[in-house]
Order: C-alpha cells, then sequence, then structure tokens
C-alpha cells in the first residue's frame, strides 16, 4: 500500500506541472505540440538525473524509485500524448511536421536521459 501510494503522489505532482507546461503552450492540433515536446525532454532529463542519482546515492531507498522515478516521471512524461498528436498531424497532411516531431523527441529523450546520468557520474 505504502508503494501505491507513493506512485499516487508523485503522479499526481508530475501531472499537474505537465498540466500547468500545457496550459503554457497551448496546441490547437496545428503546428508542433511544443507542450508534450518540453514535457518529454524535460522528463526525460529528470529521469536520467534521478536515476543516476539513486544508483550513486540511494541504492537501497526503493521508496525514492516509486515516488520520483516511476511516479513523478510517469504522470509528468506524456508519450501517449505523444502518439496521438503524432497521429493527428499526419492525418491532417503535416507529415513532415510530424516526422520531425517522432525524430526530435526520440533523440532529444534519448540524449537527454544519457546527459542526466553523465552529469551525476560527473558529479560523484
Amino acid at each position: 500500500m505504502d508503494k501505491i501510494l507513493l506512485l499516487a503522489f508523485g503522479g499526481g505532482m508530475g501531472s499537474i506541472l505537465r498540466y500547468f507546461i500545457a496550459l503554457s503552450f497551448p496546441w490547437d492540433g496545428q503546428g508542433f505540440p511544443k507542450a508534450t515536446f518540453i514535457a518529454n525532454i524535460v522528463a526525460s532529463l529528470i529521469l536520467g538525473l534521478l536515476t543516476g542519482l539513486l544508483l550513486q546515492e540511494f541504492g537501497d531507498r526503493l521508496w525514492l524509485k516509486y515516488f520520483l522515478v516511476i511516479g513523478f516521471c510517469g504522470g509528468f512524461s506524456t508519450f501517449s500524448t505523444f502518439g496521438l498528436e503524432t497521429l493527428s498531424l499526419i492525418e491532417s497532411g503535416s507529415i513532415a511536421t510530424g516526422a520531425a516531431y517522432i525524430f526530435l523527441s526520440v533523440i532529444l529523450s534519448v540524449s537527454s536521459v544519457f546527459v542526466g546520468m553523465q552529469f551525476i557520474k560527473y558529479l560523484y
């Protein structure tokens, strides 16, 4: 039960942050979906930082993993929305924008996780 509460609280916090990003960068179904893009890249960087930190400093404290990594980052990242927005772009004929969105999101998300983990390794 403790794990569920940690997931719920962390996920709620991540979701609230995601909501504020969506308010800051509204998307009308056209153009580049900035809010989801920003949330995915930032969540990936945070995930990399947290994973690196947890491995270096807090390996035996699983509550941090449930609260921050699974809960917060899971609530904050929005890859399901990414899929829906990509499909909408392609169906509306914005194939180049959809392809750029896919390419940049995947490359920068993976790169952000790597950078976050390397940053923690550098600090320790």
